[in-house]
């Protein structure tokens, strides 16, 4: 029997065999093809083979997956303009841009780009590994980003950017110009400038952003409304946290360690910071310049060097509740022409807090009111709550829009109000706090003592449901005409407050009765 040889050969991705013809001795010369020095795309669809990514995508149909197989394939300029996904069939597959241009642009709806590590792209202002620039429903996962100019340019809405690692970047390794984007569960590091730089309302989400040569986030203006929630920031050579001229933003869940400052906001309004946990920043823990009413909550401000929280340039009625600040090297709160700025359960080192005397800064409790008559809610109780140099609360009949008291007796919300206040020094001064309160034609003045959180009970006698009728000559007040007029002397003027008095009235001798107007003042 002939014996059969068969002839087994392969380079890069490819392989062949054939059987040889042994009859005689000879030199077998194979011919391998030029395109086995590239690599090998597959479009798992179709069947098709390519040796180029861009000749792939250029060949693919809507929806089509194009696997690259285990390479080392040097291509840039490759523009997506097919909804196709496109992955690497090993973590060890690579596409290089050699130093040269973008090196993706994905330019239409629903591309999704995972499995792959890309690197070196041009140096240009703008080249990117990937370019976000058109559509959306588009994914990036796990795709680690070396040596790029910028990682990802993102510039159209609705990009997700999943499991990536952005690392050693010329300038930023991500940023955000478009709205509604997601970068989660990543690890952004080492890069030239800032870790991620958003430009509109983006969620950054559960990622590692560390040893950036600027700031770990620096989100600039008007990213309204964008949430950083759950990082961890480390070892930034300025802000782990950088806000400017943007509202609204939410940060929380996060630990900021070692930066230069963990949150740096620079008129950064309505920022809520809830969770946060940030030490051993190089110059300040938290600081505000020309930032208002934002919102710390539940955080712990320690062993930064420098100043724990720091209000500065008119940074006014900014609250802090339930939150620490302690154990830093300069003061754990200074304020320098900054006020209203408050504090509810809120602990800092002792004696270790500067105010200027251009600013304050108050000790809040917490106030709720309700209004009885005896052991019964009394409703519709109008009032003003006046604290040291603020209405806290106001109803219509004082001016405001505040609600009167309700059925069960209490006003509509719990107010927080101050007890003490560091008033342009560094020790404490008591704050006043009065309360007026009004029921059809009377009303009254009580002082406060807010040094407990607590609910002010206000009992209001069951008599201010009547009218009022005063001798003018005796001061004496009576709820009803004929009692006034049975307790008077001939000559006595009275004056009826306006209200509707349901009695049949007997006059007996010479009295002056003056009503508060034919509209207002009604014996029926």
């Amino acid at each position: 029997d002939e014996a059969t040889t068969t002839l087994y050969y392969h380079h890069g991705v490819r392989a062949k065999a054939y059987n040889l013809n042994m009859t005689t001795s000879h030199t077998e010369t194979v011919t391998v093809p030029s395109y086995w020095k590239k690599g090998l795309i597959e479009n798992l669809d179709t069947g098709l083979k390519s040796s180029t990514i861009q000749d792939a995508i250029d060949n693919a149909s809507q929806g089509d997956r194009l696997q690259l197989w285990d390479w080392d394939y040097v291509e840039y300029g490759i523009v997506v303009d097919q909804r196709v996904t496109i992955f690497g069939n090993s973590s060890s597959v690579t596409v290089s841009g050699n130093w040269q241009d973008e090196i993706f642009s994905l330019e239409t709806n629903d591309i999704t780009l995972k499995n792959l590590t890309i690197e070196k792209s041009g140096n240009s202002t703008d080249d990117a590994c990937i370019d976000i620039g058109a559509g959306s429903g588009i994914k990036v996962d796990n795709v680690i980003l070396k040596n790029c100019n910028v990682g990802i340019l993102v510039e159209t809405s609705g990009v997700v950017i999943s499991n990536v690692m952005i690392q050693d970047s010329a300038k930023d390794g991500i940023i955000v110009k478009a709205s509604g984007v997601t970068i989660e569960n990543s690890t952004i590091k080492s890069n030239g400038r800032n870790g991620i730089e958003i430009h509109s309302n983006t969620l950054v989400y559960n990622n590692t952003i560390t040893d950036n040569q600027k700031d770990g986030i620096n989100i600039t203006a008007n990213s309204n409304y964008a949430r950083i929630i759950s990082n961890t920031i480390e070892d930034n050579d300025d802000q782990a946290i950088y806000v400017y001229g943007s509202h609204h933003v939410d940060i929380k869940n996060n630990q900021l360690e070692n930066n230069d400052y963990g949150i740096l906001l620079h008129n950064a309004n309505f920022t809520q910071m809830h969770n946060n946990e940030i030490k051993d920043t190089d110059v300040s823990g938290i600081k505000f310049v020309s930032t208002n009413y934002c919102n710390i909550t539940s955080s712990t401000i320690k062993d930064n060097n420098g100043r724990g929280l720091w209000f500065r340039a008119n940074s006014n009625s900014n609250n802090l509740r339930d939150t620490i600040s302690s154990g830093n090297t300069d003061d754990d709160i200074e304020l320098e022409s900054s006020k209203r700025n408050t504090g509810f359960n809120f602990t800092f080192g002792g004696g270790k807090i500067s105010v200027d005397q251009n600013s304050d800064f108050r000790v809040m409790n917490s106030l709720n009111i309700k209004f009885v008559n005896g052991s019964s809610a009394f409703a519709g109780v109008d009032l003003e709550l006046f604290n040291y140099d603020m209405v806290l609360y106001a109803s219509p009949f004082y001016g405001g829009n505040d609600g009167v008291s309700g059925s069960d007796g209490f006003i509509s919300e719990e107010l927080t109000v101050a007890y003490e206040i560091y008033n342009g020094s560094s020790t404490t001064e008591d704050v006043d706090t009065t309360l007026k309160y009004h029921y059809g034609v009377r009303g009254k003045s009580i002082e406060i003592d807010m040094s407990t959180s607590h609910t002010e009970t206000v009992d209001v006698p069951s008599f201010w449901t009547k009218g009022l009728v005063r001798n003018v000559d005796t001061s004496t007040d009576y709820y009803k005409i004929q009692h006034a007029i049975d307790n008077a002397s001939a000559g006595d003027t009275l004056n009826v407050w306006a209200w509707t008095y349901y009695e049949t009235i007997v006059i007996d001798e010479e009295l002056t009765i003056i009503g508060n107007g034919t509209g207002n003042t009604t014996i029926n």
